[in-house]
């Protein structure tokens, strides 16, 4: 990442390709663009062999032109007239992933956005190629909208909380530390969330009295001292809930916030993009947007 995109934002990036996904994902991009003071980038790639046939034919500046033109009509149907944030239009070529990567790193772009596809049933989705190498190769924050999210965000989206989830281990501080510098900037309060998962056994086995409650509470702890070392600002608050991570995450942020913000473990796919991941999980079941914010390799 570059030093820019480390301070004030230059850009929110919103990559789109027509769908109802990516209407759904400008519109957010186009709410955080404007709360974070920052131009919303609609990139749209185009598929390299169809950009070679135009150039051969002497009509890809034609194709440009009319791909721009279908850019502006879709922001114009997604978001009107006035989107709150200047905009700039781009069209590539190339593969999808890299394309947007390297618009974001010349922009010096804070947030990439896709939204994800999904398809029938609780528990399928397909994030698509695209998505899935952003989630692991991207220097950026990946804001991924699942399918599930309302198709417009509330007024001054993310309006009060957000919440991060956290694992507790060598990295917690400064995933912690990431999570709040966002929700400062969004002007929001931050919940850094915890889940113990449930322990799985036989009817007929019994654990030593208050063995989970030592579990929680040893949690509970260390979430407040992290919460207390962070001494941002910003207002704190701590939670540890008890489950499976991407449901419990998912049925807490319902309702409740507008952002769920986690850190992508790469190395060992704990917060990754393929499926039995948190991530991949959590975009499955999640009702609200995603913040996927990449982070120091995992130790393997």
């Amino acid at each position: 990442m570059n030093n820019r995109s480390r301070g004030t934002p230059g850009t929110v990036l919103c990559a789109v390709d027509f769908s109802a996904h990516s209407r759904r994902a400008l519109r957010y991009a186009a709410a955080a663009a404007k709360r974070l003071n920052a131009t919303l980038t609609v990139l749209f790639v185009e598929d390299q062999l169809l950009m070679t046939a135009a150039d051969v034919a002497d009509q890809d500046d034609v194709l440009v032109k009319k791909t721009n033109s279908e850019l502006r009509r879709l922001v114009r149907q997604s978001i009107g007239q006035s989107p709150g944030a200047p905009i700039e239009y781009v069209v590539a070529a190339g593969k999808p992933a890299a394309e947007i990567e390297k618009a974001a790193a010349s922009r010096g772009a804070a947030v990439i956005a896709v939204g994800t596809a999904g398809l029938r049933g609780a528990r399928h989705i397909f994030l698509g190629s695209t998505t899935r190498d952003l989630l692991r190769t991207a220097q950026v924050p990946v804001l991924a909208i699942p399918p599930r999210t309302p198709a417009k965000p509330p007024a001054k989206w993310p309006r009060q909380r957000v919440a991060a989830a956290v694992d507790l281990d060598d990295h917690t501080l400064m995933d912690a530390r990431a999570a709040a510098q966002f929700a400062h900037r969004f002007g929001a309060t931050l919940m850094l969330v915890h889940v113990v998962p449930s322990i799985q056994r036989p009817p007929w086995m019994t654990l030593r009295r208050g063995g989970d409650t030592t579990l929680i509470e040893a949690a509970e702890a260390e979430l407040l001292r992290v919460a207390k070392a962070l001494g941002t600002g910003t207002d704190i608050e701590t939670q540890v809930l008890v489950g499976s991570p991407a449901e419990a995450i998912a049925s807490f942020a319902k309702r409740r916030f507008d952002l769920i913000i986690l850190t992508l473990r790469r190395g060992k796919d704990l917060l990754g993009s393929r499926p039995g991941t948190l991530t991949y999980e959590l975009l499955t079941l999640a009702a609200t947007p995603v913040l996927a914010i990449p982070g120091a390799p995992a130790k393997r």
